[in-house]
């Protein structure tokens, strides 16, 4: 077994990309950085058979840069997603193969919530992207995972594996440069409206409590991104 594409959006903090990367324990098909940065440059770790590097030459935001992820890499079984400032524990990802190769339905594994899992893709194809409104980071994890349990029918596996979120958590809003401190509350205002709840406190069975489908999601207009850009 190798894991279909191992992908990492990134900002900054590319010295603990390169941590992530030496506690990589598999084999892995494909190699996906999407370098929201452009400062990525490593190359190819030996246990990746193919690399690429994508540069979109802006902050696209980390929901956008799974979703891009997806697009992509269009016939990819599963997909695991990691962060920069995640290692992992020794069979760890290994653990993670075992439980997504062995679920013939739609399927997420955590190992450090959503800062290390893998997705497939008839859970993709069941709970739908990410919505790219959260931008550029923060709380669209706690909306997709409010639709997918709304939605039902996805399992989520945890293995236990001792996988680290280093430095006590997020380093991304830590570096200079960022807006989070402006971002975030308009992203968890947004998330209030969506769900009548902070984030993994939603209330509404259904986005704004309009009855439907829990999967759908609409596209930010410009205005909005150009707003929250950093």
């Amino acid at each position: 077994m190798s894991i279909p594409v191992l992908a990492l959006p990134i900002l900054n903090r590319y010295d603990l990309a390169y941590k992530m990367m030496k506690s990589v324990d598999v084999e892995v098909d494909r190699f996906y950085i999407v370098d929201n940065g452009n400062g990525w440059e490593y190359g190819k770790p030996n246990w990746a058979k193919e690399m690429h590097v994508c540069r979109p030459g802006a902050n696209l935001g980390w929901g956008a840069a799974l979703n891009l992820t997806w697009k992509a890499n269009l016939q990819a079984p599963w997909i695991f997603f990691v962060n920069s400032d995640v290692e992992f524990a020794p069979g760890a990802l290994a653990r993670a193969e075992e439980a997504i190769w062995g679920d013939l339905g739609p399927a997420v594994v955590f190992l450090a919530g959503y800062s290390a899992f893998g997705v497939n893709d008839k859970a993709i194809e069941k709970v739908g992207f990410l919505d790219e409104h959260y931008h550029p980071c923060y709380c669209e994890d706690s909306d997709w995972d409010a639709r997918a349990k709304r939605i039902g029918g996805v399992t989520f596996h945890e293995p236990q594996t001792g996988t680290l979120h280093v430095e006590g958590g997020s380093v991304t809003i830590k570096v200079a440069g960022t807006r989070n401190d402006s971002t975030y509350p308009k992203n968890v205002a947004f998330h209030r409206e969506k769900w009548g709840g902070d984030p993994w406190s939603e209330k509404y069975p259904t986005p704004w409590d309009q009855g439907g489908d829990p999967s759908v999601t609409t596209a930010p207009k410009l205005s909005r991104l150009r707003s929250l850009a950093w």
